[in-house]
């Protein structure tokens, strides 16, 4: 049986993070006898709760996750896209007209010789 004062003496100084080595130096120091000291480490040992074992580290690489986007929110890209478009063509027809109606109204303003026009 170990002696309690030394239990709770290395107990203390190992959770101060002190080494076995140091430890075992400085109680030698004091006079303490070395199969005691043993029989100390040797209590603290049976205490100590175990720390479980940590998982193998594998060299492979995790797998790769792709994220897909909910296919309601392709659609609304498509609807947006068709309603730009549509409006895009809606305005070039606008435009394209309103130069004939320029031209059909005024056509020497707009680079046509009266001249040359045939009426027929």
């Amino acid at each position: 049986m170990a002696n309690q004062d030394a239990v709770a003496y290395i107990s203390q100084l190992l959770s101060q993070k002190v080494s076995k080595e140091e430890i075992t130096h400085n109680l030698l120091a004091e006079g303490w006898n070395e199969g005691d000291i043993n029989n100390a480490f040797a209590e603290i040992e049976k205490i100590a709760i175990p720390v479980p074992p940590q998982p193998p580290v594998t060299s492979e690489k995790p797998p790769v996750v792709i994220m897909m986007l909910p296919a309601s929110s392709n659609h609304v890209f498509w609807k947006v896209t068709a309603a730009v478009l549509g409006a895009v063509l809606v305005l070039l027809i606008l435009f394209i007209a309103w130069g004939f109606y320029l031209n059909a109204t005024d056509p020497q303003t707009y680079g046509v010789k009266k001249s040359n026009l045939v009426v027929g």
